[in-house]
């Protein structure tokens, strides 16, 4: 079911979850990693947000600037139908129940950045990447080492 489109990007929604189809990539998010909708900002413009249980707010950047009140009454309806709470008041500030979110760790950063690959192909091309750039890393690091003469015996039979 489509929520809302502009352009090329777009909100989607099925039995399975919410799909955000933005300019660089396609986020899907389940009904039950879905804590709320909520009202968020987007520099100036009011943007919706999906909220995860882990207080994460992802914002679908479509619909910023676009508080119609169909829109809202979509997203309520379809918030209903899979009891899912829609705080929205369209009015671009968040609502005050709703959790702050907190700064993204690391392994949110890795999460983000592997599931925002659009295929395995480009998963698998990344891994390889920053495998390729770990050993070059390691092996500049060496040649450092070495050059600097902290590096001596079986590493080293220059020195």
């Amino acid at each position: 079911m489509t929520i809302f489109t502009r352009g090329s990007s777009g909100l989607y929604a099925d039995e399975c979850g919410v799909t955000v189809d933005g300019p660089l990539r396609i986020r899907r998010f389940a009904w039950p990693d879905i804590s709320h909708f909520a009202d968020g900002m987007r520099g100036e413009d009011w943007v919706l947000d999906i909220v995860l249980h882990s207080a994460r707010r992802v914002p679908v950047p479509c619909t910023a600037g676009s508080r119609t009140p169909e829109l809202l009454s979509v997203v309520r309806r379809l918030a209903e139908v899979y009891g899912i709470p829609a705080r929205l008041k369209g009015i671009g500030q968040n609502d005050p129940d709703d959790v702050p979110r907190p700064a993204l760790a690391w392994e949110d950063r890795l999460e983000f950045w592997m599931e925002s690959a659009a295929s395995p192909g480009q998963l698998r091309r990344r891994v390889a990447v920053v495998v390729l750039l770990v050993v070059v890393g390691l092996a500049v690091g060496l040649a450092l080492l070495i050059v600097a003469g902290y590096v001596q015996g079986p590493l080293c039979s220059v020195c």
